[in-house]
């Protein structure tokens, strides 16, 4: 067991033995940001927190089971998104490493599903500062799920009450951040694919019921 794995689980009261691929991501998420705050002095985990209870709303998972097939129907990604939600500011907030990351899923036996579905879309949204921000926005746009985990960060970045105050220089980035959402979509056509795939899910289940 490597140094950090160590120190991750003897934080953990009670750290889950056999943990699946999104409950690894979240335990790396938590112990990375457990001393980190946000602007308005809440715990920074509530941030990837809230972009995964919206990720499930807009999927509408806590009420129908995900359909993958359905999802691939409206070139939608699934697998790796909540993971690289989780994972997000990891990298770019603290002192874990993508490789740390990696060598984690490794010792949990999710070497090849980090690679296949983690991998790229974690390193495309790690924002490296020396880069201007709509260049790191071209390059998230590169791969399907940082394109859309970068969309449901926007969204939750664009909750003025997160924020300590609310001046010019707020809302000329929650402009910012509108705009980023709109070229991102203009590509992807996220918007269109989570509302068609949201109206297939309720008909095709009321359909069932109803027989």
């Amino acid at each position: 067991m490597s140094a950090l794995l160590e120190k991750m689980n003897n934080y953990f009261k009670n750290p889950v033995k056999d943990p699946d691929t999104i409950q690894v991501a979240m335990m790396i998420a938590v112990y990375a940001h457990r001393k980190q705050m946000r602007v308005n002095e809440v715990p920074y985990i509530n941030h990837p927190l809230g972009m995964v209870r919206h990720w499930i709303r807009l999927t509408m998972a806590e009420k129908y089971k995900i359909n993958e097939e359905v999802m691939f129907d409206y070139h939608l990604p699934y697998r790796g998104v909540e993971e690289v939600i989780w994972l997000h500011d990891v990298v770019e907030d603290t002192e874990i490493t993508h490789k740390d990351i990696e060598d984690i899923y490794r010792e949990y036996g999710y070497e090849e599903y980090f690679k296949t579905y983690i991998d790229e879309p974690l390193k495309l949204i790690t924002h490296d500062k020396e880069i201007p921000y709509s260049d790191y926005i071209d390059l998230v746009m590169t791969h399907p799920t940082s394109a859309l985990v970068k969309m449901i960060d926007i969204c939750n970045n664009l909750d003025l009450f997160t924020l300590k105050e609310v001046g010019k220089k707020e809302v000329d980035r929650a402009i910012s951040y509108i705009k980023y959402f709109k070229k991102i979509n203009d590509k992807y056509n996220y918007v269109w694919a989570i509302n068609g795939y949201c109206y297939e899910m309720k008909y095709w289940v009321d359909h069932d019921e109803e027989n």
